[in-house]
C-alpha cells in the first residue's frame, strides 16, 4: 500500500529544515532530548550580523545545514573542522517520495 505518497519498499528523500538543527560539540555533555543525532564534522561557517550558516558534513556524500543565531554560535566556540553533533526533532524533516 501507499502511505504520503511512498510505495511500500519505495525511495523517500529526507530534507531537514536548517532552522530546527541544533549543533553541540562531540566531547562535550550534551543536554538535548532530540529524537535524531549525526555526527560530522563543520565544513563551512558563514556569519552574519544575525545568523550563521553552518553546514556539517556526515559522511557518505550526505551533509545538514544549521541556522543558528551568530551569539549562540559563538558561544559554542565553534569553527569549521571541529566535530559536532547535529541534534534534530521529527518535525524538522520533510520526507519526499522519489
Amino acid at each position: 500500500g501507499r502511505r504520503r505518497g511512498v510505495d511500500k519498499g519505495g525511495q523517500a528523500t529526507a530534507e531537514i529544515e536548517a532552522p530546527g538543527v541544533r549543533l553541540e560539540a562531540v566531547g562535550r555533555a550534551g543536554r538535548s532530548g532530540a529524537d535524531n543525532v549525526r555526527e560530522g564534522v563543520i565544513t563551512r561557517s558563514q556569519e552574519g550580523a544575525v545568523k550563521v550558516e553552518c553546514e556539517e558534513d556526515i559522511g557518505s556524500g550526505f551533509s545538514l545545514c544549521a541556522i543558528l543565531s551568530t551569539q549562540g554560535f559563538r558561544s559554542l566556540g565553534l569553527g569549521e573542522g571541529d566535530r559536532v553533533r547535529a541534534l534534530f526533532n521529527c518535525y524538522a524533516v520533510i520526507l519526499h517520495a522519489d
